[in-house]
Protein backbone atom coordinates (compact mmCIF):
# COMPACT_ATOMS: atom_id res chain seq x y z
CA UNK A 1 0.00 0.00 0.00
CA UNK A 2 1.06 3.57 -0.50
CA UNK A 3 1.85 5.63 2.56
CA UNK A 4 -0.16 8.54 1.22
CA UNK A 5 -3.30 6.42 0.91
CA UNK A 6 -2.87 5.17 4.46
CA UNK A 7 -2.37 8.72 5.71
CA UNK A 8 -5.68 9.68 4.15
CA UNK A 9 -7.49 6.84 5.89
CA UNK A 10 -5.94 7.32 9.31
CA UNK A 11 -6.26 11.08 9.23
CA UNK A 12 -2.68 11.99 10.03
CA UNK A 13 -3.52 15.67 10.44
CA UNK A 14 -6.27 14.93 12.94
CA UNK A 15 -4.02 12.49 14.82
CA UNK A 16 -1.22 15.02 15.21
CA UNK A 17 -3.66 17.80 16.13
CA UNK A 18 -5.20 15.68 18.89
CA UNK A 19 -1.72 14.69 20.04
CA UNK A 20 -0.57 18.32 20.26
CA UNK A 21 -3.72 19.32 22.13
CA UNK A 22 -3.37 16.48 24.64
CA UNK A 23 0.32 17.19 25.10
CA UNK A 24 -0.36 20.88 25.62
CA UNK A 25 -3.04 20.21 28.21
CA UNK A 26 -0.89 17.85 30.27
CA UNK A 27 2.65 18.94 29.33
CA UNK A 28 3.38 15.26 28.57
CA UNK A 29 4.29 15.76 24.91
CA UNK A 30 6.62 12.78 24.66
CA UNK A 31 4.04 10.38 26.09
CA UNK A 32 1.34 11.44 23.66
CA UNK A 33 3.61 11.54 20.60
CA UNK A 34 4.94 8.05 21.43
CA UNK A 35 1.37 6.80 21.83
CA UNK A 36 0.38 8.38 18.50
CA UNK A 37 3.41 6.81 16.82
CA UNK A 38 2.56 3.37 18.20
CA UNK A 39 -1.06 3.76 17.13
CA UNK A 40 -0.01 4.71 13.62
CA UNK A 41 2.47 1.81 13.48
CA UNK A 42 -0.21 -0.67 14.60
CA UNK A 43 -2.68 0.60 11.99
CA UNK A 44 0.02 0.37 9.30
CA UNK A 45 1.02 -3.18 10.23
CA UNK A 46 -2.56 -4.44 10.47
CA UNK A 47 -3.53 -2.85 7.16
CA UNK A 48 -0.49 -4.38 5.43
CA UNK A 49 -1.44 -7.85 6.70
CA UNK A 50 -5.06 -7.41 5.61
CA UNK A 51 -4.05 -6.16 2.15
CA UNK A 52 -1.63 -9.10 1.75
CA UNK A 53 -4.43 -11.55 2.60
CA UNK A 54 -6.77 -9.87 0.11
CA UNK A 55 -4.09 -9.96 -2.60
CA UNK A 56 -3.35 -13.62 -1.94
CA UNK A 57 -7.04 -14.47 -2.18
CA UNK A 58 -7.43 -12.43 -5.38
CA UNK A 59 -4.44 -14.18 -7.01
CA UNK A 60 -5.68 -17.69 -6.19
CA UNK A 61 -5.99 -19.68 -9.38
CA UNK A 62 -4.13 -17.17 -11.56
CA UNK A 63 -1.41 -18.74 -13.68
CA UNK A 64 2.10 -17.38 -13.20
CA UNK A 65 1.66 -16.33 -9.57
CA UNK A 66 2.74 -18.42 -6.62
CA UNK A 67 1.21 -18.03 -3.18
Amino acid sequence: TKDTALLAVVGFTELTLATRQAGGATREYMLFFCAAGLLYLMVSLVSNVVIALIERRARRGMPGFSS
